[in-house]
């Protein structure tokens, strides 16, 4: 193909609406489009190169494997050695660990796979996870496995229904995605099958079956509009965006707009975004993604998942840095050099090689003797879970029935105390029981996640909480052992906040009319993960007064849910737990106790010694306060 420059300057917008998204999330919120973008630009370019090929009668599959071994791996293995550099540095055993199997499914090109079936509640948050960009790679790897000998053959054998056959197949995958979406979010993101269509976009222009457009100024408008499409996309999608879907199409027509209408000569938007500094950075596009979110996941793990403008800032800027001297030092020597039959050999060592050293991290359990033993003692709190979380909460797979709740305390005393709530309910569950046990009596654990105890309200992953918590409320009302419920949610987690106030005061409401309640307000949430954070603080002698959050950002996050929450128990006679108290000075909420001792054992969950905190409130209250009733089974 001719160069064209409109091409690098696509590049640049697609990297840089992906960069300024990962580094300034709230300046564009659906800056992700610009991988949607890559992938257009993917198909068409390598359909191009196929379809000349075979016009040629020079298509080679392994030519063609040879071109993306010399293409891809190069600037790839160098982010791999250098992430895990750094993660034997920074990170905890167990993020290395899991480092060392994300390096494994990303040289294999399964990083998507991986990523999908890391995607839990529980899992390692995404934007802690140093080779999870590593998912768009595999998702394109993955496609030029079958696609190009189908395209040879079909060249061939069956060349003008080409054409067809792609927008058939492009037509399937985004009913695919579409349909994915409803089902599972996740692997419509994530999978191949589900990304197909904007591959085969890109494909499908490159067969040449759409005309070019003769007129300059159509060209120009068509050119400017796909630019616009584009942009809005970036600038009006968002994390609640059904995506990718038919919400995709807005940013892949309009790629394939702009390349389509630049195809038969230069246009005016293909002219706006050819300029040097564009084409430049279109040139290192490739690096550019390859380096901008690992250097963003690690300054996360030592700053914080809301990263500063400054520190965002710093990060982009080493990364251009480094971008630049991966494609002038790695990209482009390896490019020159002459195709050689050794290369695809090279390959597979290099395979092997990034596979044996993440199975090395993996097997070694992330190198726990790195950490002494006073962090190593910090890094035991990310255990410090409900020991029996596994059987009594709900989930997304398996919802307790009412009667099969646990219960925690003394054997065989009747509870007469329910903790009611999502996640956040199950470590306050063992820890309250643990204080009710020194008082012969027991709590009754009702939790379940993503699931706030609130009417008519399910959250977008959870599609049975409506149902669940109807039943529950029933039988609570149902249950004269029950005389106290304690509600609690992570509201900060939740969309639709009024419906799920409505749905909250609903259940307070029905509650308070025979039962007493109490409400406890948001916990503070942890800006990255304690255990690890305390862990890497004791290790390098950093005070840990600057692990937490501060109290300002704390209460802005949560002032209305809280203060809320305050009306409501005023308006229904509940009791309020005003867990700042419990966790912040005037100016810090911690995330250990005074003895380094970490009180969450993930970023968004107290631990069981965190929810102590807590539990000592609710007891004094409840036991000292509330009516007695002591059932015997």
């Amino acid at each position: 193909m001719n160069f064209r420059p409109d091409i690098q300057g696509l590049r640049a917008i697609a990297v840089l609406t992906v960069v300024l998204f990962h580094a300034y999330p709230n300046m564009l919120a659906g800056g992700y489009i610009g991988v949607d973008v890559f992938f257009v630009i993917s198909g068409y370019l390598i359909t191009g190169i196929i379809l000349r090929e075979c016009d040629q009668q020079r298509f080679s599959l392994v030519a063609f494997y040879e071109r993306r071994i010399r293409r891809i791996f190069p600037a790839l293995v160098a982010v791999f050695i250098a992430t895990v550099l750094a993660g034997s540095a920074i990170l905890s055993p167990k993020e290395l660990s899991d480092l060392g199997r994300s390096t494994i499914f990303a040289t294999l090109f399964f990083s998507n796979v991986d990523s999908y079936l890391h995607s839990g509640y529980f899992d390692t948050a995404s934007e802690f996870r140093p080779l999870l960009h590593t998912w768009s790679l595999a998702v394109e790897e993955q496609f030029y496995v079958l696609f190009p000998p189908i395209v040879a053959v079909l060249r061939y054998r069956s060349r003008r229904h080409l054409p067809a056959i792609l927008l058939v197949a492009c037509a399937v995958s985004l009913v695919c995605s579409e349909l994915m979406i409803h089902k599972s979010a996740s692997a419509a993101f994530f999978m191949a099958p589900s990304r197909g269509f904007e591959l085969l976009i890109g494909a499908y222009l490159a067969t040449g079956h759409l005309r070019p457009v003769a007129d300059t100024k159509i060209r120009g408008i068509l050119s400017l509009l796909g630019l616009g499409m584009i942009g809005i996309a970036a600038a009006t999608f968002s994390a609640e965006t059904r995506f990718p879907g038919v919400a995709a199409l807005l940013p892949c027509i309009g790629a394939a707009l702009l390349l389509h209408s630049s195809a038969a000569g230069p246009t005016f938007g293909g002219r706006l975004i050819s300029v040097q500094p564009f084409r430049y950075v279109g040139d290192i596009s490739y690096s550019l993604y390859l380096w901008h979110w690992p250097i963003l996941a690690f300054c996360r793990h030592l700053y914080g998942a809301d990263l500063s403008a400054t520190v965002a800032t710093c990060g982009v800027l080493v990364t251009a840095v480094l971008a630049a001297m991966s494609y002038h030092l790695i990209e482009q020597p390896v490019l020159r050099r002459p195709i050689a039959p050794s290369t695809i050999r090279m390959g597979f060592a290099t395979i092997a090689t990034c596979t044996a050293t993440g199975a090395v991290l993996m097997a070694l359990d992330g190198l726990p003797g790195r950490f002494n033993a006073k962090a190593t003692a910090a890094l035991t709190f990310a255990t410090d879970f409900n020991p029996r979380r596994a059987e009594c909460h709900s989930n997304e797979h398996f919802a307790i029935s009412y009667d099969r709740n646990c219960i925690f305390g003394a054997p065989g005393v009747r509870p007469t105390v329910a903790i009611w709530g999502d996640s956040h309910a199950a470590e306050l569950a063992a820890a309250l029981g643990a204080a009710a046990r020194g008082r012969s009596a027991s709590v009754m654990q009702i939790s379940s996640s993503a699931c706030p105890p609130a009417l008519d309200y399910n959250f977008k992953t959870r599609t049975n909480c409506a149902n669940h918590n109807q039943a529950t409320l029933n039988s609570l009302l149902s249950d004269s052992s029950i005389n106290t419920v304690v509600l609690l949610a992570n509201a900060a987690r939740y969309d639709r906040l009024e419906d799920l106030k409505s749905g909250f005061e609903k259940v307070v409401e029905k509650l308070s009319q025979d039962k007493n309640v109490v409400i406890v307000q948001q916990i503070p949430l942890m800006p990255y993960d304690p255990p690890a954070a305390i862990a890497r603080a004791v290790q390098f002698g950093w005070s840990l007064s600057s692990v937490g959050i501060d109290r300002a950002k704390h209460e802005r996050l949560s002032a209305a849910w809280n203060e809320w929450l305050s009306t409501l128990a005023t308006n229904h006679g509940a009791r309020l737990i005003v867990t700042q108290q419990y966790f912040c000075d005037e100016l810090h909420c911690a995330a250990a106790d005074a003895d380094g001792r970490p009180l969450y054992f993930n970023q968004f969950h107290l631990g069981v010694h965190g929810a102590t905190l807590l539990s000592a409130p609710l007891e004094s209250l409840i036991y000292e306060n509330f009516p007695k009733l002591d059932h015997r089974l």
